[in-house]
């Protein structure tokens, strides 16, 4: 595409498009965001959000590692993570760390329920917890 202007003609600024911000590369060359988003288009290279929304979601579709994990394989802030898992819904809703302390929750009160003689201390232990978590979870239960 024969350009007016001979800086988008040079294969530095090929190279850059996508690869970050539009508004970033358009300060870096001396253009304009549009003329930048133009080129990108008419190359066919998608923009660098789309291709960093496309690594978080592969990262918080493998479900095995927590929020802040995720945010700093991806460069993302722990907020943009959550919200991801938010859009994408049943595909891995929340953290594995989430989902394993809520398994520990309903294993420590289904002991507690079965087992109505153990200590707090033997419950937790049973379920892998520590004491002061079991005793958290159990007076939270009795407050409901």
């Amino acid at each position: 595409m024969p350009s007016k202007n001979p800086i988008t003609d040079t294969e530095a600024f090929r190279d850059a498009l996508g690869t970050e911000p539009d508004p970033v590369t358009a300060r870096r060359f001396g253009v304009s965001t549009q003329t930048v988003q133009e080129y990108r288009r008419a190359a066919g290279i998608p923009s660098y959000v789309e291709v960093r929304r496309a690594q978080v979601d592969a990262l918080v579709a493998a479900c095995d590692r927590s929020t802040s994990a995720v945010a700093r394989e991806a460069g993302v802030s722990r907020r943009a993570v959550t919200k991801r898992r938010a859009a994408l819904g049943e595909a891995c809703p929340v953290s594995p760390f989430v989902m394993d302390a809520e398994a520990k929750r309903e294993g420590l009160l289904a002991y507690v329920a079965e087992n109505p003689t153990a200590s707090v201390a033997e419950a937790a232990r049973a379920v892998g917890l520590s004491r002061s978590r079991a005793y958290a979870i159990l007076g939270a239960q009795k407050a409901r």
